[in-house]
């Protein structure tokens, strides 16, 4: 048995762990998903991502999706959903325990930031909780409040709330993508570069409001996408499979 194939397994036995205690907790404590959004959306279209903060792909993709809303600015939102594999990323629910926590301060995102950028300085911490109350510090919350919530069953519980919505909307893996507008929410597959999430952005934008964007960088000439990634392009890994397990052409050979 090789090393991928032990790996794998493992994040399948995590995911499907995560699929059981779902059912489980939303049974014991109700609570209603999140509703972490930024931007006015003035095009009507709003970029919603189901996000697990230990999983390596999200965390490539951080940059993206912040270079995505710098540039459409508020003619988008942009909504992030919980989406923990605690099964298989053991950190992972600190860190959206943590982020959920700030928000009850009105800083999710500055957390969700933080978390994202500093991402190889806690996912292997032993005591990630106070990896976390550092950085609730830094961001000048109420570190009482904030460990408060963070210890609240009803933080957690709205973790799993939206684990249970993505579930229902079929999710299996993280990150995954929907696009927003008078039409409902739409799958889309993982984009594989910024400029292909320029177009399909673009593409709901004109379908939505009739006329072209008004702030992309398909729109301009001459357009620096490595300035947009703040002078760095990162190689997009491959898209987490329906168990959770990085698709690799290696490991289909």
């Amino acid at each position: 048995m090789n090393k991928f194939t032990v790996i794998m397994a493992a994040i399948v036995i995590g995911f499907i762990a995560v699929v059981f205690m779902v059912r489980e907790d939303t049974d014991r404590i109700e609570a209603d998903p999140s509703a972490h959004i930024v931007g006015e959306a003035t095009s009507g279209i709003t970029l919603i991502e189901y996000g697990d903060f230990q999983c390596p792909a999200c965390a490539q993709y951080f940059p993206i999706i912040d270079a995505v809303k710098s540039v459409y600015e508020d003619e988008i939102a942009f909504q992030f959903r919980h989406y923990s594999l605690f099964g298989s990323f053991p950190n992972s629910m600190a860190a959206h325990l943590a982020a959920e926590a700030a928000g009850r301060q009105d800083s999710f995102f500055a957390m969700h930031d933080l978390i994202y950028e500093r991402h190889d300085s806690w996912v292997e911490s032993t005591n990630p909780r106070e990896v976390f109350e550092r950085y609730a510090e830094e961001l000048e919350l109420d570190i009482e409040q904030f460990r408060a919530d963070y210890a609240d069953p009803e933080t957690r519980a709205v973790v799993m709330a939206d684990l249970a919505r993505g579930q229902d909307q079929g999710v299996t893996g993280t990150p995954t993508f929907f696009i927003a507008n008078s039409d409902g929410e739409q799958r889309i597959e993982n984009p594989t570069s910024i400029e292909e999430f320029f177009q399909i952005i673009d593409e709901f934008i004109e379908e939505e409001t009739g006329a072209p964007s008004q702030n992309s960088p398909l729109q301009q000439d001459g357009i620096d996408f490595d300035e947009a990634l703040r002078g760095e392009q990162p190689d997009l890994p491959p898209e987490f499979d329906v168990d959770g397990a990085l698709r690799t052409e290696e490991a289909e050979e």
